[in-house]
């Protein structure tokens, strides 16, 4: 085992071999470290470099040509080749690591005993919450509560966890590895092993045992560029009685018991858009009038609507058109508002620069034809926005 490799060598000594100096940064190698360098998707270890004459911050570390380089921010001092000093890694970041990492493991197997189809794309793993990439096309809050609560047994069943180095030919063989062979080069491979649960090839730190990771919570998955991402958080504790205490307020606000809020959230949503449907209906079947000013011998007519289908708004533009006119229709949607911008054939104007000109001020974004314009722009621009293609269409 390599010396950063030990999860809790916190603080060691060690020699300057190699020492470099550019943009105010030190660029130093050690006859030994215990700062770990990255990979296997757990980021370098940070922390202090210090003797009686030197204090420095690692502010990253990274492995190249097999060579560990430690970047350092001095603070006071002058370190040279030979100095002794004392390497010490940030303490609670590498803990909070060992527990992300640790629990990446048994959170992924735990997925991957629901949906045995499951590919592993990466993993992101930070102090505070961390994130799983998989591909899969069958993933739900249900499996993945499934997923949590495997997980959870195994945290607490405080599982046994061991290193072994297996020869790649016999990695190849082992059809219980998780290994992606193609990333790897050496032909000795490091594999993690948690009793009698999962055994995966990996180069990051990790706990002694599953119980160190305290508990798991999967706080949220979304999909995004091909894959889902599943953000989830270790020894989380306090969050999981926030949620708690979220649960029980939402059903306090609901009139019901926290195991009925779901059922009877579906159920709200489900008559809400029953009766957006409804209303939309109705809508269409209103006809709309219009803001009407005569500005020289131009109708401006204008409206704003709010969340408006796009039927309804090219019906509202039929229904008032008349000779002379221009229209301006904008459809406000929460932040950003859909604009529609046209005028009459006896109107000799190009409406897709009209727009472009007053879109230049609010960073809107459209495009068009002479006759007819569209684009959107922030919700919180619209009056300045009816404003300036008033003055516009006055000024043609």
């Amino acid at each position: 085992m390599k010396l950063y490799q030990d999860p809790f060598l916190f603080k060691t000594s060690a020699k300057v071999k190699n020492i470099t100096e550019k943009n105010d940064f030190l660029f130093a190698e050690f006859d030994r470290t215990n700062f770990y360098p990255g990979g296997g998707g757990q980021p370098n270890d940070i922390g202090t470099v210090e003797n009686e004459n030197f204090t420095g911050k690692v502010v990253s570390v990274e492995k190249i040509n097999n060579r560990i380089i430690h970047k350092i921010k001095p603070i006071k001092g002058k370190l040279s080749i030979d100095d002794k000093v004392n390497l010490n890694i940030n303490k609670n970041r590498r803990i909070s690591l060992i527990k992300m990492h640790t629990g990446e493991h048994i959170l992924f197997k735990s997925i991957k005993k629901q949906i045995p189809d499951i590919k592993l794309d990466k993993i992101d793993l930070k102090q505070d919450e961390s994130s799983l990439y998989v591909k899969s096309n069958n993933l739900s809050w249900k499996t993945l509560f499934e997923a949590e609560d495997l997980a959870n047994s195994i945290i607490q069943a405080d599982k046994k966890i061991h290193i072994k180095f297996l020869d790649k030919t016999e990695a190849e063989k082992n059809k219980e590895l998780r290994i992606k062979l193609d990333r790897i080069s050496s032909e000795k491979i490091r594999v993690i092993e948690i009793d009698d649960f999962d055994l995966s090839a990996c180069a990051g730190i990790h706990a002694k045992t599953t119980g160190f990771v305290k508990n798991i919570i999967i706080t949220k998955f979304v999909f995004q560029k091909g894959s889902y991402e599943i953000r989830f958080k270790t020894d989380a504790i306090n969050k999981i009685f926030n949620y708690s205490k979220t649960a029980r307020q939402a059903a306090d606000i609901l009139n019901t018991d926290p195991d009925s809020v779901i059922s009877l959230l579906k159920k709200t949503i489900h008559e809400r858009d029953e009766f957006k449907e409804k209303y939309r209906n109705l809508l269409d079947k209103i006809p709309v009038s219009l803001n009407t000013e005569k500005t020289g011998n131009i109708i401006f007519k204008y409206k704003v609507f709010e969340n408006y289908n796009r039927k309804k708004l090219i019906d509202t533009i039929n229904e008032n058109k008349e000779d002379d006119s221009i229209i301006l229709l904008i459809n406000k949607k929460e932040k950003n508002a859909t604009v529609m911008l046209t005028c009459s054939d006896t109107l000799d104007y190009d409406i897709l620069q009209i727009l472009k000109k007053s879109f230049r001020k609010f960073n809107g974004k459209g495009g068009g034809r002479n006759k007819f314009a569209q684009g959107s722009v922030n919700s919180k621009h619209i009056n300045a926005l009816i404003k300036e293609i008033r003055n516009l269409i006055q000024n043609i």
